[in-house]
């Protein structure tokens, strides 16, 4: 075998090992925190769960100018995605039940949306604050 070939055949062995995982159970993953705008999606654990913030379904809090008797509640609707369950679409909210919801062998709750509406103006630039844990 030529030297050439030996490269190859190592660089592919080494590509093809690379790919692989290692037998066993894998570390867990720590507690994530995710900003995502609204229309987009994110990754954690390596690639292994991916959540889409599809968009706000109800958005009834405070606006940050006024003072209100009550804080109110947002709602947003989520699309979860991972390898082995099926995808799971859920609306979470800031204020009210549910705040979180297991999915496979993860947690995801809603933390906060942002921004906090001024009165008269409804946020177009919504981004969910989401924390995302292994169990």
């Amino acid at each position: 075998m030529t030297t050439r070939r030996r490269l190859a055949a190592a660089a592919a062995v080494l590509v093809l090992a690379w790919g692989c995982r290692p037998a066993g159970p894998r570390p867990a993953m720590e507690a994530t925190e995710l900003r995502i705008p609204v229309n987009a999606s994110r990754t954690v654990d390596g690639g292994e769960l991916a959540i889409s913030f599809v968009r706000v379904t109800a958005d009834s809090r405070c606006p940050r100018d006024v003072q209100c008797v009550t804080a109110g509640d947002a709602a947003v609707a989520l699309l979860l995605q991972a390898r082995g369950p099926a995808s799971l679409s859920v609306e979470l909210h800031t204020n009210q039940e549910p705040r979180s919801v297991r999915y496979g062998e993860y947690a995801v709750e809603l933390l906060g949306l942002e921004p906090v509406p001024e009165q008269g103006r409804t946020p177009t630039n919504y981004v969910a604050v989401l924390r995302v844990t292994e169990e």
